[in-house]
């Protein structure tokens, strides 16, 4: 694909794909790569694993943002609009929404006012998540005082293996999560 064609047809193509151009193909087909290469709204469903990790900062923060303990049924809603994807994830008892948009070569995640700046990377077997950057409202923080984020969205059998963790500057790491998700009912992409 030329850089003229892609520019005219970016407006058609997912969040991943722009962001991503010609890398995303190095991914190899599977759900994962249908679900991040779709247009239109989409549901996945899974069990995770939520592990906070032991230090009493930490037990503050997983409290306030209400983050579940344990293996959880978690349903994640994603609609998705011309260069915006929102997220919203649920379990019985807690829930998170998301933004996910482009800028540049960066996919960015805003949750409330917390807003990070993830630089992917695409293997044959996965999509790796590395957040760069953090701002709280409009202010961009220094990267010693932003939030981090390492995650990796693996491909396995049906579906995919997600793996997360957060860690916040001089507390350590806060949370992590991983388990199995797969794409809900038979929608063609």
């Amino acid at each position: 694909m030329t850089p003229l064609t892609y520019l005219f047809i970016q407006d058609k193509v997912s969040v991943y794909r722009q962001l991503l151009g010609e890398n995303f193909d190095r991914l190899q087909d599977s759900s994962l790569k249908l679900f991040h290469d779709s247009i239109e709204g989409v549901q996945i469903s899974g069990i995770l694993y939520f592990q906070p990790f032991p230090s009493p900062i930490s037990n503050i923060i997983t409290k306030l943002m209400k983050f579940p303990k344990g293996k959880h049924k978690m349903i994640v809603r994603v609609g998705k609009m011309e260069n915006l994807e929102i997220w919203k994830r649920k379990t019985k008892k807690w829930g998170l929404n998301s933004t996910l948009s482009v800028n540049r070569r960066y996919l960015l995640e805003k949750i409330g006012p917390l807003t990070l700046q993830i630089k992917l990377k695409v293997t044959e077997n996965q999509i790796v998540y590395r957040s760069q950057t953090s701002k709280v409202v409009r202010f961009r923080l220094p990267t010693k005082l932003s939030v981090h984020l390492m995650a990796t969205e693996e491909i396995h059998k049906e579906g995919w293996k997600p793996k997360v963790i957060v860690r916040l500057p001089f507390i350590g790491k806060i949370i992590k999560y991983r388990g199995f998700v797969m794409l809900d009912g038979d929608r063609n992409f």
